[in-house]
């Protein structure tokens, strides 16, 4: 019943403040490498919040024929989590000069973090603004060719 402006945890927690009655208690299904920032955050306005593990992110290691098809070079990797940044730092793949388009700011954050470059940020945190982000920084990048 309750959607936040864009897709982020601070979004999630501004919507949760505001809403009225604002919840006193709160269950939190989430993965196994969930960031802390809604419960450390909501826990300093007095809201009780209960992790509960509903998933289990693991990492693969692509296969060669993937790892192959990528390092022949890519236009665009997109990024929808800090985890997908370290996993794919992780897999050893070579991005070379690919853009790097992130949901938001913390993945962006967490992908600068780890060395990665040429990163943008969708405007719009949500599935549908990382594939507006992609459409525009390509047709850039198409125009400055």
């Amino acid at each position: 019943d309750l959607c936040p402006s864009d897709s982020r945890a601070d979004a999630l927690c501004d919507a949760l403040l505001e809403f009225n009655p604002r919840p006193q208690r709160m269950l939190f299904p989430c993965g196994t490498l969930a960031l802390e920032t809604i419960p450390r955050r909501l826990g300093a306005h007095g809201i009780a919040v209960t992790p509960l593990i509903v998933y289990r992110t693991t990492r693969i290691k692509p296969d060669l024929h993937v790892r192959e098809f990528i390092g022949r070079g890519v236009d665009a990797i997109l990024l929808a989590s800090p985890s997908s940044a370290q996993a794919l730092v992780e897999s050893g793949v070579s991005v070379r000069s690919a853009a790097v388009i992130c949901i938001g700011e913390t993945t962006a954050s967490h992908a600068r973090l780890l060395g990665l470059r040429n990163i943008h940020v969708a405007a719009v945190h949500s599935d549908a603004g990382l594939v507006a982000a992609t459409r525009d920084v390509l047709s850039m990048e198409a125009v400055t060719s």
